[in-house]
């Protein structure tokens, strides 16, 4: 009896630490897929070397789409949430750990709402009547949509 509570216990153990990889692959992989593909939206416009400036870009999304305090601020979340990324991963801080992480996933979170917020400007200019059916689709693919679809509308707007 006793051996199958450990196996319950291990099993549950190696579950959240299969759910902790699962959300940095996936977090990495959202961070890469979006910056590629913003960089060649902000190419085609008139920023074409500083587009590829890690979180300036940010900034310049923020720009292109009138609104440049939000792209600031978006800019800082981002910095913010890149610094408390690596001190959960390689930085031992005892009973911070849990902190940084939650920390981590609030700005990950806030980038994401920013993200969507800062395209559905950018496409409300080019696409008036399909920004909100374009924004909603963004967030049901959790933002995976949002790069390809500021890829596509580059030469339009």
């Amino acid at each position: 009896m006793g051996g199958i509570s450990v196996l319950v216990v291990l099993g549950l153990f190696m579950s959240f630490y299969a759910f902790y990889l699962f959300v940095i692959f996936i977090s990495i992989f959202y961070f890469f897929e979006n910056y590629l593909f913003e960089c060649a939206y902000l190419y085609k416009k008139e920023h074409s070397l500083t587009a590829w400036i890690p979180y300036y870009n940010k900034y310049l999304l923020g720009k292109q789409a009138g609104k440049e305090k939000e792209g600031i601020f978006l800019m800082i979340i981002e910095i913010l949430g890149t610094i408390c990324f690596y001190l959960s991963l390689n930085v031992q801080l005892g009973s911070l750990d849990t902190v940084i992480f939650i920390l981590w996933l609030i700005c990950l979170l806030i980038s994401f709402s920013m993200n969507i917020y800062l395209l559905h400007k950018i496409i409300k200019q080019v696409y008036f009547k399909y920004a909100d059916w374009i924004t909603i689709f963004n967030v049901l693919t959790l933002g995976f949509f949002r790069g390809i679809s500021l890829f596509l509308i580059r030469n339009k707007s």
